[in-house]
């Protein structure tokens, strides 16, 4: 009910996505300069590579690479099955 609304922008991704590393940027100024405006971005990390699938990870790499917005963790693929 609290995005009743809003533009959501889901952004699937992983922390060693290369193509991801070169949007955050992009991300993170949309947030910033729409929220105003009823954007929310929500990041679901779907892991490709076992290693990323260890939530320590995850929570390192959200905080070292300056991930504001909420993000969930979606090591078994069920979200990005539910959006094809």
């Amino acid at each position: 009910a609290a995005l009743r609304g809003k533009v959501i922008l889901v952004s699937f991704w992983t922390y060693t996505c290369i193509n991801w590393m070169r949007v955050q940027p992009y991300l993170r100024a949309w947030a910033e300069k729409y929220k105003g405006q009823g954007l929310v971005v929500i990041g679901v990390h779907s892991p490709e590579f076992r290693f990323e699938r260890n939530i320590d990870n995850v929570r390192r790499e959200v905080k070292a690479l300056g991930v504001d917005y909420p993000v969930a963790v979606d090591s078994e693929g069920s979200i990005w099955r539910g959006f094809n």
